[in-house]
């Protein structure tokens, strides 16, 4: 189980995160140290629990987001991060081969903060 964390405060944002993964393996699944925090530009951070693929993925995707892009007001920066997210989503469900029919399409979930205007925002 991840946990991704973050607060406001009147300095700016706090963000935390654990840093283990548990990758299956044939038998016994294994734990390892793996980032979940990432910095987008000068101004976003942003975290993510899921499976490592997906992180790669929507990782992939928020690299076309310019740094002057970014520094827009959440208003407008919320709804074209949520864009590129859902869009990786809807592609690993789309592509997802299940093991077990019982299983459903892995998800990822993320958190994204930054500081637009000198304001924090989550």
């Amino acid at each position: 189980m991840t946990l991704i964390l973050a607060l406001t405060c009147s300095e700016g944002i706090v963000v935390a995160a654990d840093s283990q993964a548990t990758y299956s393996t044939s038998g016994q699944p294994t734990k390892l140290p793996t980032k979940k925090l990432f910095k987008l530009g000068s101004h976003v951070v942003w975290g993510v629990s899921g499976p490592v693929g997906l992180f790669q993925n929507i990782s992939s995707a928020l690299c076309k987001f310019h740094n002057e892009q970014l520094k827009k007001s959440i208003k407008e920066l919320r709804p074209k991060l949520t864009v590129e997210v859902v869009n990786v989503l809807k592609e690993g469900s789309k592509n997802y081969i299940p093991v077990d029919r019982n299983l459903p399409p892995p998800i990822a979930h993320t958190l994204f903060c930054g500081i637009t205007q000198h304001i924090p925002w989550i």
